[in-house]
């Protein structure tokens, strides 16, 4: 059995939902209810992967089952079996940007110290730029790039 589309089934990848179990969950949900069997027959599963597949979904809260035999498999609501695991998927997502952006963060800073030549000081406005010229003009050739700046903003 093949997902609706890629994109539910990496919805459910990050529900930490495999995409077999997520291939029977399907069936469950739109089946209501089924057996082993009637699993391995409508999912084209081994009697192997039948047993197991429907077993785990209900370990991880997807499903559950009755005790007869044969064991009957009922998909729990999709609200109440996905929903607090995509919100505890997207709170690990959200930790994990944060930190992401603390490393850049100290990527930059470590980059800042270590290439000071390669900073440039940006400087807006006719007079800002003569200040600092002027400030900066104090002890640099005649030659350095604020005199070139100097000499450009006074045309």
């Amino acid at each position: 059995m093949k997902p609706r589309n890629r994109e539910a089934s990496v919805v459910l990848e990050v529900a930490g939902v495999s995409h077999e179990e997520e291939s029977v969950y399907r069936l469950l949900v739109t089946s209501g209810r089924a057996t082993t069997e009637d699993l391995a027959r409508r999912a084209g599963l081994t009697d192997a992967d039948a047993a197991r597949i429907p077993d785990s979904l209900a370990l991880k809260g997807l499903a559950s089952h009755t005790d007869g035999t044969p064991r009957l498999f009922r998909a729990a609501p999709p609200d109440v079996a996905l929903l607090p695991r995509l919100k505890r998927s997207a709170d690990t997502l959200e930790l994990a940007r944060l930190e992401a952006t603390h490393l850049i963060q100290a990527y930059q800073d470590t980059m800042r110290r270590h290439d000071a030549g390669q900073l440039l000081e940006v400087i807006t406005g006719t007079e800002a730029l003569r200040q600092h010229g002027d400030e900066r003009s104090q002890g640099h050739a005649a030659t350095s790039p604020i005199s070139h700046l100097r000499r450009w903003a006074n045309r």
